[in-house]
């Protein structure tokens, strides 16, 4: 009986499926595209929204491993002399205090700026 049971369930979800997948066939057998599209959106509005909001997871999902690189194309060989002046400037900016950094710590401190 239970078997009986599973193959039901299984043909009727199996009969489902070519249901759904059957009207995309459908949809560029004329000018009533987009009115199709929203019938099946309707239609199987609760499969729509899970799947919506399954994808959209597993987006914030993936977005938590991007990485910003701030570095330019290595465009220019390491043995260029604009090259070389470059990372020169890059290494002696890096030691020098930001110009923006002293207004916040006059924000902090409670001085106030003009």
């Amino acid at each position: 009986m239970r078997i009986l049971t599973t193959l039901i369930d299984f043909r009727l979800k199996a009969l489902l499926l070519i249901q759904f997948f059957s009207t995309f066939i459908h949809l560029s057998n004329g000018p009533f595209m987009l009115e199709a599209a929203a019938r099946i959106i309707l239609r199987y509005r609760l499969i729509s929204l899970i799947v919506l909001l399954v994808l959209t997871g597993f987006m914030v999902y993936m977005a938590t491993f991007v990485k910003l690189s701030y570095e330019g194309a290595k465009i220019l060989p390491p043995t260029d002399s604009t090259y070389a002046q470059y990372l020169k400037f890059k290494e002696s900016s890096a030691k020098t205090e930001p110009l923006w950094s002293s207004d916040f710590k006059a924000i902090a401190s409670g001085n106030k700026m003009c």
